[in-house]
């Protein structure tokens, strides 16, 4: 008995000896067995976020981006990383490296779709798109000075992606809207324009943005010898902003741009008839001149019809003259001018001229 006693003793204290050396920093005895040792997690220190923004609050983007870094690689699971990621793109952003900014307030809001910083983060895209869209360049290998514009649009897409509610959003569509616009993209800036519409049927631009999609739609017309799908959108768009904003409908004239739609449809209705009158097929070109002055009686086609349907001995009683209809004063009859190029819509989005 006293032999076997021994040999327990004896083992327990090798095994006693023996343990620190097998366990250290790998298992640890807990519960009555051997488990993986848990490693306590880094901790950083409260000052090392304050020291970031503290270097980039003296213009030392450089090293306020290096200390950034070397936090986040240091304290992966910190919660201040959340604030050190943003403070890493604002360095971005000092030293003027704009899309590497944009880069990696990206990967903060995969990290923190819903964090703190997502407003000033979205902000801070807007920021970045509309500089590239102003003509800021965007450096590539350090050296090469390249366009940015349609960065600056995919930049205004992803915040408009990021918070479909948020002001951020809202101005981001309008200024996709904006730029295609001033660029003659009118079809892309109208869609940019009806997303806007959709998401913020109640904002307080809505009557101003669907104004600027009709203008848009109207922008879109190139001439009576191209399709006059875009001139029948912006006469639908046209009517129904008259009805839904009557008061801005009558400070942007737009019974004015409506009388002007329909001197456009006359003239390619008419223009169409002359080119079958030219081809010696009268029945077409009678057809054509007939809806010219049944469609739209008060306009100068109307009179230059009915003259190819007298040719053709084809015209009926004479009707009221435009003058006798609308005053003669009430607007100038149009001119031919300008025929195959649709006009630039007015700068301050308001009214627009076709001369």
């Amino acid at each position: 008995m006293a032999n076997r006693l021994s040999i327990w003793l004896g083992c327990a204290v090798l095994l006693a000896w023996a343990s620190p050396a097998v366990t250290e920093g790998q298992y640890e005895w807990r519960g009555g067995q051997w488990v993986p040792a848990t490693r306590p997690a880094k901790v950083s220190s409260p000052g090392e976020p304050g020291k970031v923004r503290s270097l980039l609050d003296k213009g030392q983007a450089e090293q306020a981006l290096k200390a950034a870094d070397e936090f986040l690689k240091n304290h992966p699971q910190d919660e201040a990383c959340e604030e050190v990621m943003m403070l890493a793109g604002l360095a971005e952003m000092s030293r003027g490296r704009y899309y590497e900014a944009f880069e990696r307030f990206e990967k903060q809001i995969q990290r923190y779709p819903n964090g703190r910083f997502l407003e000033q983060l979205l902000g801070k895209e807007f920021e970045i798109a509309e500089a590239f869209l102003g003509g800021k360049k965007r450096i590539v290998a350090g050296i090469l000075s390249l366009s940015a514009e349609d960065e600056g649009l995919e930049i205004l897409t992803r915040v408009a992606e990021h918070a479909p509610r948020a002001v951020a959003a809202e101005k981001a569509l309008v200024l996709i809207g904006d730029h295609y616009f001033a660029k003659g993209r009118y079809s892309q800036a109208a869609t940019a324009y009806d997303r806007h519409l959709e998401q913020f049927d109640k904002s307080k631009l809505a009557a101003q943005v669907m104004l600027r999609a009709a203008q848009a739609a109207y922008g879109a017309y190139r001439g009576s010898s191209y399709d006059e799908t875009p001139l029948l959108e912006a006469e639908q768009r046209f009517k129904l902003f008259a009805e839904r904003y009557p008061a801005e409908a009558a400070k942007a004239r737009v019974t004015e741009t409506l009388e002007r739609i329909a001197d456009l449809r006359a003239q390619k209705v008419y223009e169409t008839g002359r080119f079958y009158d030219r081809a010696g097929r009268q029945d077409a070109a009678v057809s054509y001149y007939r809806r010219v002055t049944k469609e739209f009686p008060q306009t100068i086609w109307a009179k230059e019809a009915r003259a190819g349907l007298i040719k053709f001995g084809k015209a009926g009683p004479a009707p009221k003259s435009t003058e006798d209809k609308i005053g003669a004063a009430t607007r100038p009859a149009p001119s031919k001018a300008g025929e195959g190029k649709s006009p630039a819509p007015a700068n301050d989005m308001e009214s627009r001229s076709d001369k």
